[in-house]
């Protein structure tokens, strides 16, 4: 009798693992597939060529030529500050392909600096990158190059999703500092994107050392841009508390 219920709780083991690598599998189809079809829709606009892919996309493919073994249900991408309008022209297609408006985050200024679509369970940020004024930033240069500036917003001692319920004083406001660079065109997923021409000193400056550890070190060690990034310039408490989106609007 013993011997049974020990198999049957092996089985039932089992089982669940290879549901738990069936789900993985599907989330990272579901995920890919996205990708694609958001390069796609973005082709047929004038955004095409104004945007790039910057952030954990991009670290997968520098270490390991293919997306992060935990990075499947997230994608980040660029764009200048002076390409919104057509960034806002492109999400008309992008709606129609089937993504979603999810969060628009304002900065403390009540500028729009994030937009994030959601499409099968994953989302897709567009962030927007602006100059650093040189009278303000005491290091307005990096191995020559122009700064540009950057917003991202993290939960303050909390998960996303208790953050996201009660954003009142659980929310920081992180302002990243990244040295201004051309884009050049690279294969990735079998589509054709847009990256930094040295991916190697952007990789540097937000992640320093870490992005190339050995795989055991990288996946062990824990991360937070908001507290590990050296690009990070400064952190404040989010006072907006809003990051509502209907799609019909993109704001300020």
């Amino acid at each position: 009798m013993a011997g049974k219920v020990k198999r049957s709780t092996m089985s039932i083991a089992r089982s669940r693992v290879r549901m738990a690598r069936d789900i993985v599998l599907q989330r990272k189809e579901h995920f890919v597939d996205s990708l694609a079809l958001l390069n796609r829709a973005i082709a047929s606009t004038q955004f095409e060529g104004h945007y790039w892919i910057f952030g954990g996309l991009l670290l997968g493919w520098a270490r390991e030529g293919a997306i992060l073994k935990n990075d499947y249900r997230d994608a980040d991408f660029a764009f200048m500050a002076h390409d919104r309008d057509l960034f806002i022209e492109a999400l008309g297609p992008l709606f129609e392909a089937g993504f979603r408006p999810f969060h628009r985050w304002r900065n403390n200024e009540g500028r729009s600096t994030e937009w994030v679509l959601e499409r099968d369970g994953a989302r897709f940020e567009f962030f927007e990158f602006s100059p650093v004024d040189k009278l303000t930033e005491p290091k307005p240069q990096l191995h020559g190059l122009p700064m540009f500036r950057h917003y991202g917003y993290f939960p303050r001692d909390c998960s996303w999703n208790e953050a996201l319920a009660n954003p009142g004083n659980s929310i920081e406001q992180v302002e990243v500092h990244l040295p201004y660079q051309e884009r050049t065109e690279f294969r990735f997923l079998d589509s054709t994107w847009l990256k930094v021409a040295d991916h190697e000193l952007e990789l540097d400056s937000l992640y320093g050392q870490r992005w190339r550890a050995d795989r055991e070190v990288f996946y062990d060690t824990p991360w937070m841009t908001s507290r590990d990034s050296p690009a990070v310039y400064s952190r404040e408490l989010w006072r907006i508390n809003r990051f509502d989106w209907d799609g019909a609007t993109v704001g300020d």
